[in-house]
């Protein structure tokens, strides 16, 4: 557990087609209907949150937008120290879901050949705050600096994550009401860990030389989580209309 935080760490922190719930203070989580096509043929369904336009799936694609294949990292391969972009495979056995999508490295984030379908981006860190804003983020009470969750009141992780059995008990305040249908393919540091209990999103938001900015879920927390993590670690990926 020790390429998570690069700060203190206590603990883990830790379908389409999903309408808002109806709730007079927010007006997200309608469907947008539209389709869109990865490099490698995967399709995925958008949802619009406010503003924004995501897709609902995390990214799948094994290629850049210009269909240059990226490296694939066995499982059985130590990628803490590696580099170059990169992209997890999954494990052969065990419950890792087709819905999970791929963990990335945060150098093919960053890479100029692009990941994200045309038209799409990887999200900045003020895109991530934006969507938490639109779910309500009590920015007053937000502190960057806390180590444990945020927005726990306003139900900030929970409005994000799935319904799902594959979020282990007790999925604190699991109710998708945004529609963006998050779920807990965990990360890869060495291995792949946390599958069930935890949902971490890159930016592309660079924090220093060895960090970049993420988001995480867990599924003990109804809040979410912004702080900096390894490049080296894998992380799942979801896409931003441009």
């Amino acid at each position: 557990m020790t390429q998570l935080f690069p700060a203190l760490r206590k603990f883990s922190i830790a379908i389409i087609g999903i309408s808002a719930l109806s709730n007079p203070d927010f007006s997200f989580g309608q469907t947008a209907g539209e389709t869109v096509k990865d490099a490698d043929g995967n399709r995925y369904h958008t949802v619009k949150i406010g503003n924004q336009l995501w897709l609902k799936e995390n990214l799948k694609s094994q290629s850049f937008r210009n269909g240059d294949k990226i490296l694939s990292m066995p499982i059985s391969t130590d990628w803490s120290n590696f580099t170059k972009p990169a992209v997890s495979e999954k494990p052969k056995n065990g419950p890792y879901d087709a819905h999970y999508g791929r963990l990335y490295n945060w150098y093919t984030i960053s890479d100029p050949r692009g990941l994200c379908p045309a038209g799409f981006h990887i999200p900045k860190r003020k895109d991530i705050e934006i969507l938490l804003d639109e779910l309500g983020r009590n920015k007053s009470k937000w502190s960057d600096k806390s180590i444990f969750s945020q927005g726990e009141a306003e139900n900030l992780g929970g409005k994000l994550k799935a319904k799902s059995k594959l979020w282990l008990a007790p999925n604190s305040g699991s109710n998708n009401q945004s529609g963006f249908n998050a779920l807990p393919a965990g990360y890869r540091a060495r291995s792949i860990v946390d599958m069930g209990l935890s949902a971490w999103f890159w930016t592309s938001t660079e924090y220093d030389a060895l960090n970049a900015d993420g988001m995480v879920l867990s599924n003990e927390s109804s809040g979410a989580k912004l702080t900096y993590h390894f490049k080296t670690n894998g992380f799942s990926v979801r896409c931003l209309k441009d």
